[in-house]
């Protein structure tokens, strides 16, 4: 994901002919809105509510019946639930068509478009239906940034945090004075890195699900949104499973200064049952969990249910965070 000016993105969309987008892009920018009035477009109104088998297919009748082919390129806008929506579209039309985002959400911008990791939510949990299909173009502008919903940003917020811990150079660079485009950059690089070298996630790209295996479930029992589910994982990691890097990521907390909502306590049983159906669970059952050493120095855990469920219970920050 790189930075261009809004009226380069207006150039980016002009390039288009078919285009998903979230509904709130069109009312907050009139020269887009304007923009789409000569292209096929399917507006999404509240994507995470549409990233579903229903919606999914309801987007894919609409580009159908408009005679899509295959040298068509699907172009998305909107937030890391559209580009999911969007990129599982374009992976199954034809089957498979090119597609390219703008991200206009810090979450997407620093994670969710970027690594080709594409999919709807079922009953059952998030994002057990996707593909790995990568966006050719990934662009944005700043502007995005400024009408950004404080909800949005503090969900963004999260993932940065993620970040931070996976990355020396990052916590350093946000315990001083740090421009919020820079991090948003430093993290795509990351990620972008990270994806080059194992795009199927068989390796390395598992320490980017680091809190998204409680933050999951946190995010599905609360109705929370991602990026505050993942904090809230993330924090239980630490918790419970590295409390050696508590000074580290309560440094972070205070450099970025978000107010988080306040955490409901949830069911450890309940909790247990989503995360056995997660997608990142082995044959044999067991979970691969990422635990931190340090700040950049991961672990890959397998852990089986009874012995996550142990290690929480026999902690002392048990009742503060399940029930």
């Amino acid at each position: 994901m790189k930075f261009i000016t809004y009226n380069d993105v207006l150039q980016v969309i002009d390039q288009f002919d078919y285009i998903m987008i979230d509904s709130v892009i069109v009312d907050l920018y009139p020269q887009i809105s304007k923009q789409l009035k000569s292209k096929k477009v399917y507006s999404v109104s509240e994507p995470e509510k549409h990233k579903t088998i229903e919606g999914f297919e309801k987007a894919t009748h609409f580009f159908l019946e408009k005679k899509i082919t295959r040298k068509d390129q699907l172009l998305a806008i909107g937030g890391g639930a559209l580009s999911d929506l969007s990129g599982y579209v374009a992976a199954s039309l034809l089957r498979g068509i090119n597609w390219s985002v703008i991200p206009t959400t810090l979450l997407a911008m620093i994670d969710a478009s970027i690594g080709g990791k594409v999919g709807i939510n079922t009953i059952h949990g998030k994002n057990l239906i996707g593909a790995f299909h990568e966006p050719t173009l990934n662009v944005s502008s700043p502007d995005f940034l400024k009408t950004l919903l404080e909800k949005d940003y503090i969900s963004g917020v999260g993932e940065l945090v993620k970040y931070c811990l996976l990355d020396e150079s990052i916590f350093k660079k946000i315990q001083k004075d740090f421009e919020l485009e820079d991090i948003i950059q430093d993290c795509a690089l990351l990620k972008k890195q990270i994806v080059a070298s194992d795009l199927h996630e068989n390796g390395n790209r598992k320490i980017l699900n680091l809190g998204h295996t409680f933050g999951h479930a946190i995010e599905r029992i609360n109705s929370l949104p991602h990026g505050v589910g993942v904090l809230y994982g993330i924090e239980i990691i630490i918790k419970f499973f590295c409390p050696q890097l508590q000074s580290q990521f309560d440094l972070i907390s205070r450099a970025i200064n978000v107010k988080f909502p306040k955490y409901e306590q949830i069911g450890l049983e309940e909790a247990l049952s989503y995360i056995a159906v997660d997608k990142k669970r082995n044959k044999d059952q067991s979970i691969d969990l990422v635990l931190l050493e340090d700040i950049g120095k991961v672990e890959i855990k397998k852990m089986q249910l009874t012995e996550i469920r142990k290690v929480i219970r026999n902690n002392e920050y048990y009742s503060n965070y399940f029930k």
